[in-house]
């Protein structure tokens, strides 16, 4: 900058006495002054001159009372540092951050770069909470060292977000925090977690005593979680042993329970009356195989007709059942045949001693049942034997009688029954008896 010093007819001076100090309208000058003899023999200063302050400046100089002004225009000097001047703001998701986000670019004295309309500024997101992506235009160039943002918004809610502003050759900034929140709730959702960090509940497979729990999520427009909310819940489409009991709402039917029962199919539905209803996938039970029983075993004699029994036969889902007889063993030789095999009750008439085993199956539709056995004894009509011994071969004739000699092929004869034949009668292996007066007489009966 030069100083020229002149008398009070405009006339160049050509001695300056005391010191001449400087000063500036806005922001700071240096130096402040000028000492006595700095000034040429033609009362010329000639020097450098530092200022902080940008734009046009009025430098006024004093000497002795004396002022002079000029009015002088100061560009800012090299950027040197980013700034926020429009912080990012709390907003919904998706929507543009609103007023605009407006990055500087100033130099050492905090002075905006106004000559600059090239510099680069990209703004990223630097802290995170909700795991969002930024969009809009996010590089952009300055306009009179300023770039402005005016279509920046964030996809996913989140507490505490900051954006990072970053250029070229210079520091990056960060912004303040912020807040971005769900926008309102446009539809319902069935997912498997409270918070909105799930999914939406789809086919399922359970097995009996199985459960889980589903929750009535709010959403927006964009997807992104509102709030859980009160729902009415629902089972539909239920096939075979799935029962309405299997859901179970919450007293604030904002979730609800299933718990797996009797096999089958069903859909949950959560109904809303205003955001609409949704339904999940096919919730599937596993089913359950029936149990066969057919019934207790049976003492019976040759010849008898035998009637089976499977009603204690039952599925744990309810389910009809159909019913299978078949002979597993016969004794040989028989031809006895299953009569109405298909029903609950069947019947065959025993041709033969010895056991038979007749053997049950039951289906409910799906699945059939593991095999149960019921045992036919059959008692077999003992083969009776004596010998016998007498005293004389007269009447009164005393006579002794064995039938230890018995047989019975299902086992020992319990049981003996004696009839002598002259009206008279006697029990057990052994006997003795007097005939009074001659003739043919004598059988013995024995019974197991």
């Amino acid at each position: 900058m030069t100083i020229t010093a002149k008398d009070a007819e405009g006339n160049t001076t050509t001695h300056v006495s005391g010191a001449t100090s400087l000063s500036v309208d806005d922001g700071s000058i240096t130096p402040t002054s000028i000492a006595e003899g700095k000034f040429t023999d033609d009362g010329v200063w000639i020097g450098k001159v530092t200022l902080t302050k940008s734009g046009e400046r009025t430098i006024t100089v004093t000497n002795s009372g004396k002022t002079g002004s000029d009015t002088i225009t100061v560009e800012a000097g090299e950027a040197s540092y980013l700034i926020f001047t429009q912080q990012p703001t709390d907003i919904l998701t998706r929507s543009a951050i609103s007023p605009p986000v407006t990055v500087e670019l100033r130099d050492e004295w905090d002075n905006v770069r106004i000559s600059d309309n090239t510099t680069k500024v990209a703004i990223t997101i630097k802290n995170n909470p909700g795991g969002g992506t930024l969009s809009g235009t996010v590089t952009r160039s300055v306009s009179n060292g300023i770039a402005t943002f005016n279509d920046l918004s964030i996809d996913e809610p989140g507490n505490g977000y900051t954006l990072n502003a970053s250029s070229a050759g210079l520091t990056s900034v960060t912004s303040s925090a912020f807040n971005v929140t769900a926008g309102r709730g446009n539809k319902v959702r069935i997912e498997d977690k409270a918070d909105g960090s799930g999914v939406e509940i789809d086919t399922m497979t359970l097995f009996p005593g199985e459960s889980f729990t589903a929750f009535a999520i709010s959403r927006d427009k964009y997807g992104n979680f509102v709030r859980k909310i009160e729902v009415t819940w629902l089972l539909i489409d239920k096939t075979r042993g799935i029962k309405d009991s299997d859901l179970v709402s919450s007293s604030d039917k904002r979730s609800a329970v299933f718990t797996a029962h009797g096999g089958g199919t069903a859909r949950i539905k959560a109904h809303h009356p205003v955001l609409g209803e949704d339904t999940t996938g096919i919730i599937t039970v596993s089913n359950q195989p029936p149990a066969a029983n057919a019934g207790p075993d049976q003492n019976v004699n040759q010849g008898d007709k035998v009637q089976l029994d499977g009603s204690s036969s039952h599925d744990p889902e309810g389910d009809v059942l159909s019913y299978k007889w078949i002979f597993h063993k016969k004794p040989r030789k028989s031809v006895a045949v299953l009569r109405r095999s298909s029903s609950v009750n069947p019947r065959f008439t025993v041709d033969k001693g010895g056991t038979y085993i007749v053997r049950l199956v039951v289906n409910d539709g799906s699945v059939d049942s593991r095999p149960d056995d019921v045992r036919i004894y059959v008692n077999s009509a003992p083969k009776a034997f004596f010998h016998f011994e007498s005293e004389t071969d007269w009447a009164p004739c005393k006579m002794y009688f064995d039938a230890s000699s018995s047989r019975d092929r299902d086992g020992r004869v319990v049981s003996y029954k004696w009839n002598f034949g002259d009206g008279s009668a006697g029990r057990g292996i052994q006997a003795f008896h007097t005939y009074s007066r001659s003739g043919i007489h004598g059988q013995v009966e024995g019974k197991r």
